[in-house]
């Protein structure tokens, strides 16, 4: 993924300059805001649009429901959304957003369980299991868990009882 802002200078610049900025300019700043993750420069964008554009273009419309999917953290809604035909100007700034949230799902889903059940985590990010070939999850051969490869060895009980022993007896002293 390259990084879009000077393409959004340049953008930016073209949209300030020009007399009736078109469409396609819109377009391809608030999908690169949103690629960057502006999203208030997108939903400040959103705010100064022309009200015909707001309402007739299809491509203006998908783009602010990702925006708000993205500000809500709704995350199923956005891969629902971004999975459309957009326009070649576009589509590789869409196709950059959607790996990106993959990414980040993923790795969020590694930092934050040890294991999950398989059907909730394609639930939760509405993947198939094509999203899941590549990443640093594995299979615990029932199918039903996944378990993150770099989940930290289990600690007994006795062991963590002991350092939180030491932590507050270091607190008290």
């Amino acid at each position: 993924m390259e990084s879009y802002q000077d393409l959004i200078l340049d953008l930016e610049r073209q949209e300030l300059e020009a007399q009736d900025p078109s469409s396609a300019l819109y377009i391809k700043l608030f999908a690169c805001y949103l690629v960057e993750n502006k999203l208030h420069d997108a939903k400040f964008l959103w705010k100064r649009l022309p009200q015909t554009l707001c309402k007739e273009n299809e491509d203006l419309k998908a783009l602010h429901v990702i925006l708000r999917s993205l500000l809500a953290n709704n995350i199923l809604e956005l891969l629902q959304h971004i999975e459309r035909e957009w326009p070649e100007d576009i589509k590789p700034i869409m196709e950059d957003l959607l790996r990106t949230t993959e990414q980040n799902i993923i790795g969020t889903v590694q930092n934050a369980y040890t294991s999950i059940v398989k059907k909730n985590l394609i639930d939760a990010i509405d993947a198939y299991q094509k999203h899941m070939n590549g990443t640093s999850l594995s299979d615990d051969n029932s199918s039903s868990y996944c378990v993150s490869r770099n989940a930290m060895s289990v600690v007994s009980s006795e062991h963590q009882l002991s350092k939180l022993t030491g932590f507050v007896s270091f607190l008290e002293n």
